[in-house]
């Protein structure tokens, strides 16, 4: 396939990175600031487009949406328009309306929409979500989630402050940024019923944004879930509690699963793959959705869902009240 990258920033270039490890494929890069456009082709071959015009003159048939939030809906309706397949990383937009343009023309035109949510080929929640699903751990009763980092530890050697996520005009804030929590929360527990949301920037970095947040959420099964988010604890913190009637099991993303049962049996599983590898897995199956051999694990639908929960978050975090998801 012919594939157009749009945005080469850390990653743009990891999925063109695996998308040329991959092979037979004829690569097209495009970034705002060519110079990353320019390492990058270097490192995988793809030829370089200076303008987005260009960048669709080569025809893709499919493409890479790896740009700020704010910018995705102008790539991906051209995408979609000139009957290219999308890849779009999370969040599929800032809004709800126009993200659901997006989801309502793929739909028309038969073409695909992935969202990218990596963690769901993280091989640690897979094994939960396997857990769940076979019945091993019982009637699910309260999900933890947690993900916190010092945000300038992000991107060893550039400025935090031109993250995305540090202004608030381009889609910023933590909550948004790290809806990872919020869609996997819903892949395991089932879809949310209403939010509860105290947020605000408690740090002394330099955000437009909230820079940690705390959620309480009530999924419509009954169960209930916790999640916490920040861009301020040092270390690296990301883990998930799933506490069910028959077993309880923990995932700790550098070390893998443990399982106490209700016997009280505790079962350790050791999964730390290397980074890269659920991000390949990624990237891979989205080239197989785009030849009709995979589902598409998370679509606009479903990302539509998780943006209509960020949505009710924010105006939790204003009204000081539980929110209803829409």
């Amino acid at each position: 396939m012919k594939i157009t990258v749009f945005g080469c920033g850390s990653i743009g270039s990891r999925h063109a990175k695996n998308i040329s490890k991959i092979g037979g494929h004829d690569l097209c890069l495009y970034d705002t600031v060519l110079t990353n456009a320019e390492k990058l082709s270097v490192e995988t071959g793809g030829k370089i487009a200076t303008t987005i015009e260009e960048a669709f003159e080569a025809s893709p048939d499919a493409v890479l949406i790896c740009t700020p939030p704010d910018t995705h809906i102008e790539i991906a309706k051209q995408a979609l328009e000139s009957g290219a397949h999308c890849f779009i990383e999370k969040p599929l937009a800032v809004e709800y309306v126009a993200a659901s343009e997006i989801t309502e023309l793929a739909e028309q035109r038969g073409l695909v929409c992935m969202v990218g949510f990596n963690l769901r080929f993280h091989p640690g929640l897979v094994k939960i979500r396997q857990l769940i699903d076979d019945g091993s751990l019982g009637r699910i009763m309260m999900i933890r989630a947690e993900y916190g980092q010092f945000l300038p530890d992000w991107r060893p050697g550039s400025d935090y402050r031109n993250n995305y996520i540090a202004n608030k005009s381009r889609g910023g804030g933590i909550i948004r940024e790290e809806s990872h929590e919020v869609d996997y929360v819903q892949w395991l527990g089932g879809p949310i019923e209403d939010i509860y949301v105290a947020a605000g920037q408690l740090s002394d970095l330099e955000l437009e944004s909230e820079d940690s947040a705390v959620m309480i959420i009530r999924l419509k099964s009954g169960a209930l879930a916790e999640v916490h988010v920040d861009c301020v604890q040092r270390g690296y913190s990301r883990k998930c509690k799933v506490i069910g009637t028959e077993g309880t099991a923990e995932w700790v993303y550098e070390t893998g699963v443990t399982v106490t049962h209700a016997a009280g049996d505790v079962e350790s599983i050791d999964i730390s793959p290397e980074p890269n590898l659920m991000y390949f897995d990624e990237i891979s199956h989205f080239l197989k959705c785009c030849t009709g051999t995979a589902e598409v694990p998370v679509d606009g639908r479903s990302a539509l869902t998780t943006i209509a929960v960020i949505d009710a978050a924010h105006r939790s975090v204003i009204s000081h009240k539980s929110e209803r998801v829409l």
